[in-house]
């Protein structure tokens, strides 16, 4: 009788164990190994949407094939079923699988997009069971985040991503801090001179001829005398971090203007050059009627309307998240309540009225 219970015992142990065994394996064999989270230009592009997708990697660390049809993605710990992996989704050994985390819930395309001011990327088995996740703080634009491939449990920032690919470019750890200009872009009757700090006594490097500065652009010295009107980009820079966000100041000497003013900031063959047909991103700072700047900010420019006769164009201007704040906010007519807007026209005073006042179709539009 006791023989028997033994052998019971010993049976109900041993089929408990191969029920766990399972899903112990698939919590070592895939990981979330990589993604991004702000796409507009580079890392994955989809041909089939013409779209620059947000994007989440997974990777097989197992010797054999698994199928993924009917595990779960989701960017929420609190709804881990959220978005349903296709039947036939397989990956394979040693291998790398993309989702793209675009809204539009079709083969691989999830039914939701990646926050880029932070969020989670859960992935479970078919019985939402989690296999892995990661809980993530806001991201830059065109930088992915992923598993270092010699030690998969640090998590680095890739400026080149590596989607369906080993993590194989240099990861960083963090990003250097901003850069401080000691003079307010604004209007100046006088020139004087700017001086530039680094909080951490990182290196500076900056341009004055609106092109974005890298770690071979001049290197910061001194102060800078402005005698002219100038627009200073200026970064940091930080052994083992990323550069540091681009600073902007726009400064005007001896100006005498009573109007609100958008300033651009581009690479100087833009401002010759500015293409027809895509939109371009550019930094605007636009200064209230008070001269102070009341925004500074990466933002989407194209060319409106007529564009083959004057040399004074029209430009939409796109506020996107991939580019760093969503909105432009700002009151910029007294006369409407609104104080944030997605996209503004800059109109150079019509068709009929290029040559002339500017501002007759705004006239006759304040009439209607």
């Amino acid at each position: 009788m006791k023989a028997s219970n033994l052998r019971k015992k010993y049976y109900i142990l041993l089929c408990v164990i191969i029920l766990i065994v399972p899903d112990f394996e698939a919590r070592a064999q895939l990981f979330i190994n990589e993604f991004v989270a702000s796409n507009s230009s580079g890392g994955y592009y989809d041909a089939e949407y013409d779209d620059y997708p947000d994007w989440i990697e997974i990777y097989n660390t197992s010797d054999v094939s698994i199928d993924l049809s009917y595990y779960y993605l989701s960017d929420e710990l609190d709804e881990p079923d959220k978005w349903i992996i296709p039947g036939g989704t397989v990956i394979g050994a040693n291998g790398y699988l993309l989702f793209l985390a675009d809204d539009r819930n079709i083969e691989n395309h999830t039914n939701f997009k990646l926050n880029a001011d932070g969020e989670s990327i859960v992935l479970s088995n078919r019985d939402k069971v989690m296999l892995d996740s990661v809980i993530y703080m806001s991201q830059n634009n065109n930088i992915s985040m992923g598993r270092l491939t010699e030690d998969q449990a640090v998590w680095v920032y890739f400026p080149d991503p590596t989607p369906n690919a080993m993590n194989n470019t240099t990861g960083y750890t963090g990003r250097a801090m901003a850069s401080l200009f000691n003079q307010s872009a604004g209007f100046y009757d006088l020139p004087f001179s700017v001086e530039i700090k680094s909080l951490s006594q990182s290196a500076i490097h900056y341009t004055l001829d609106g092109s974005t500065p890298t770690s071979s652009s001049n290197l910061y010295s001194g102060s800078i005398e402005v005698i002219a009107n100038t627009v200073i980009n200026a970064i940091c820079t930080e052994e083992g971090k990323m550069n540091s966000e681009v600073m902007t100041a726009t400064y005007f000497i001896g100006e005498n203007v009573s109007l609100p003013v958008f300033s651009f900031s581009m690479n100087p063959g833009l401002a010759t050059g500015f293409p027809y047909s895509s939109e371009t991103v550019t930094h605007v700072e636009y200064f209230d009627e008070n001269h102070s700047r009341v925004i500074s900010q990466d933002i989407g420019a194209r060319i409106t309307g007529l564009v083959g006769i004057h040399p004074l164009r029209t430009f939409s201007l796109y506020a996107r998240s991939e580019y760093g704040d969503n909105r432009l906010n700002h009151r910029f007519f007294q006369d409407k309540n609104s104080t944030s807007y997605k996209n503004l026209i800059l109109r150079n005073g019509g068709y009929q009225d290029y040559s002339y006042t500017y501002f007759r179709d705004g006239l006759i539009q304040s009439f209607a």
